[in-house]
């Protein structure tokens, strides 16, 4: 939303300059502008001393674009740039903008905004890896309840939206996203149980009277449902994460860039991996990389999971 609001115009009076362009030599854009706080990001910093929550300092209506002479210039004289000239300057720019834009186009780009702000907080992207890491521990797949409520509840959100016009790429990967954590709930929900606060998948190979021959086959049917839910959510965690990419491609340039990609971390006898999941360039052209469930579980070895052991 700052980005299209500003018109990829620097906000600072009478400053045109332009903070993505082009690159000869590639067709990615070269991103110069800088998403400033108004109010800063922690109290001791320009303009910190303020009610707002650090969640609220990071809001659009706080934040200000800004090309890099004119971000150190504001933050290095509160004096002559306190909060109130910021946000006049800011409102000014866009108004000026406003004009030029085409009204069907900006709606469109707010709208967008707002389908990733809900997605982005709808799957807590910020405690992605506290949430899954459950699935990859030994003993059984333990899970905060009110995860998997609030990844019910996302699913939901999903499956309702409204799709505004444009970035056909970024929907196809939305309803992608959707379709990933279906299939993981659904077999989540197979054999899960709850306990206090947690949900708890059922080791349903421990049976009360020994029968060998069952015992062996349901252990291997609970070992593939362990094994397809670990590979669910590993591609989860590449939809989300091609998500991000593509965020930044279209829309946002520094979209999630502090924080990062969405990890998880896996654990067996032999230690602890950090995996960060990726789509390859070859299977981010294609218009749906998830083939559907029985496909998927054909293919899903040849996945990468860019794994660094740590």
């Amino acid at each position: 939303m700052l980005w299209g609001r500003s018109g990829n115009q620097c906000s600072f009076t009478d400053c045109t300059f332009e903070l993505a362009q082009a690159n000869d030599s590639s067709s990615k854009a070269v991103v110069i502008g800088e998403e400033a706080h108004i109010v800063a990001q922690k109290p001791d910093g320009p303009r910190g001393t303020s009610p707002l929550t650090r969640d609220q300092r990071d809001e659009y209506s706080n934040l200000i674009l800004l090309c890099p002479t004119h971000h150190s210039l504001v933050d290095a004289d509160e004096t002559r740039f306190p909060v109130e000239v910021l946000l006049s300057m800011k409102a000014a720019h866009e108004d000026s903008i406003r004009p030029s834009q085409d009204r069907s186009a900006l709606q469109s780009d707010e709208q967008w905004a707002r389908i990733i702000d809900g997605l982005t907080t709808r799957l807590d992207l910020d405690n992605w890896d506290d949430n899954y890491t459950g699935f990859f521990q030994g003993g059984e797949v333990t899970l905060k309840a009110s995860f998997v409520k609030d990844a019910k509840a996302a699913l939901v959100w999903l499956a309702k939206r409204p799709w505004p016009n444009g970035h056909e790429k970024l929907k196809n990967i939305c309803i992608d996203t959707a379709l990933v954590l279906n299939e993981l709930l659904c077999k989540l929900n197979e054999n899960s149980y709850e306990v206090d606060v947690y949900i708890k998948y059922r080791t349903y190979y421990k049976i009360r009277e020994w029968n060998e021959p069952l015992y062996n086959q349901l252990l291997a049917e609970y070992k593939l449902d362990r094994s397809l839910m670990e590979d669910l959510a590993l591609e989860l965690t590449r939809h989300v994460n091609w998500f991000s990419d593509e965020v930044r491609r279209q829309i946002d340039p520094d979209f999630r860039f502090e924080e990062g990609y969405c990890s998880l971390t896996t654990a067996d006898g032999f230690g602890t991996a950090l995996l960060t999941p990726r789509f390859t360039r070859q299977e981010v052209q294609q218009e749906h990389p998830f083939p559907g469930i029985k496909a998927f579980m054909d293919d899903r070895r040849t996945r990468s999971t860019m794994a660094s052991t740590y």
